[in-house]
């Protein structure tokens, strides 16, 4: 994977930051497969950038196109689905990203150091 220093989406894309994945299991450190599947199995995620069409409605340049009511914005913390954007990763400054569609952004949720990160 290529390590890049900045990263924008474009068109209906949105960049969601990964939450870090457990090293262990109470006393049981993971293995390095078990990460791996961990990864692609998370549904929680950060907001790190958003294309300029994500989340909205209607042509753009016309009067109907605006932004939806309530959209995600950078910086919140998101359910999406379970296999959005599995064959774009991409590693950034800021850590591990995917970039998956706006519509596979499910709900914006509030998230406590305590819950499981993973599906």
């Amino acid at each position: 994977m290529i390590k890049l220093k900045m990263a924008k989406p474009v068109g209906y894309n949105v960049l969601i930051k990964d939450r870090p994945i457990e090293e262990k299991k109470g006393n049981i450190f993971l293995p390095d497969e078990v990460k791996e599947q961990n990864k692609h199995g998370q549904v929680v995620g950060t907001i790190a950038a958003v294309g300029a069409l994500a989340f909205t409605t209607g042509k753009p340049g016309t009067e109907e196109f605006k932004y939806l009511p309530g959209a995600p914005k950078i910086g919140d913390s998101v359910i999406f689905n379970k296999y959005a954007g599995g064959q774009f990763w991409v590693d950034t400054e800021d850590g591990e990203c995917r970039l998956v569609a706006d519509n596979d952004v499910l709900m914006i949720v509030e998230v406590s150091d305590e819950s499981d990160r993973s599906a």
